[in-house]
């Protein structure tokens, strides 16, 4: 798991890169629930989240991001706040050990709403 794709490195808020989850861990059960799913991130501006292979697709814009990653093929943290509609929070990506995992959290109209571990497959520059 936590398989990357590249010849050179790339900086996480500079690159646009597709991060494949195969899986996703619920932080209030802790149950894993086979997810396959597609985050894109682009750079600082947005993060598209494509669900249903592509049939659910939404867009969160990003108001601010935390940390510096400059090569995600190394171990590191990169912490993006995130709106999309009545949905807020963070999407912070992150690699420990060689493994790479995405933690949301987001609150529906300011109110807890959505705590899930996602984990990434593969790391990707897009094309």
């Amino acid at each position: 798991m936590g398989a990357f794709l590249s010849a050179s490195a790339q900086d996480i808020n500079a690159s646009k890169l597709l991060w494949s989850a195969s899986a996703n861990i619920n932080q209030a059960d802790g149950k894993q629930t086979a997810y396959p799913c597609i985050f894109a991130t682009n750079g600082g501006q947005a993060i598209t989240w494509s669900q249903q292979g592509g049939a659910d697709i939404t867009i969160y814009n990003v108001t601010s991001v935390e940390g510096s990653w400059p090569d995600v093929a190394k171990d590191g943290q990169y912490l993006f706040h995130v709106v999309s509609g009545s949905l807020a929070g963070t999407f912070s990506f992150s690699r420990a050990s060689g493994n790479l995992q995405l933690h949301a959290q987001l609150n529906f109209n300011g109110k807890p709403n959505f705590d899930f571990v996602f984990l990434i497959d593969t790391v990707t520059p897009q094309p």
